[in-house]
């Protein structure tokens, strides 16, 4: 009878014990997967900082792109003014040659003539 309830009391010792491991173990897993939480919330936080950054840069781009490509057709405006012009002056001068060339051909036969 003795032996029964000493028995008995190791198997209680035993369960007792079993179910601190049980709880401690329990414990263990609760702070683990709390260090994981945090870890993931950081890094989450660190994605959306990135992604945020990487939109602010992409607008930035963009429109430095907006920008310069006004300014590509700016100076293609200009180009082209400057481009007709030129050919006006040239248009002009040519005009002014032949009527300077004409002119002095007629000089030239009035002093044919008069000689």
């Amino acid at each position: 009878m003795v032996l029964c309830v000493s028995v008995q009391a190791e198997r209680l010792k035993t369960k007792v014990l079993e179910a601190k491991h049980q709880e401690e173990k329990l414990k263990m897993q609760q702070r683990h997967d709390a260090d994981v939480q945090k870890i993931l919330d950081r890094k989450n936080g660190e994605i959306d900082e990135l992604k945020t950054m990487y939109r602010a840069k992409q607008k930035e781009s963009e429109e430095s792109v907006r920008k310069l490509e006004k300014k590509v057709q700016s100076v293609l405006r200009e180009s082209q003014v400057i481009r007709e012009s030129k050919e006006k002056q040239i248009g002009e001068l040519k005009k002014m040659s032949d009527q300077s060339t004409d002119s002095l051909k007629n000089e030239w036969e009035k002093k044919v003539k008069e000689s």
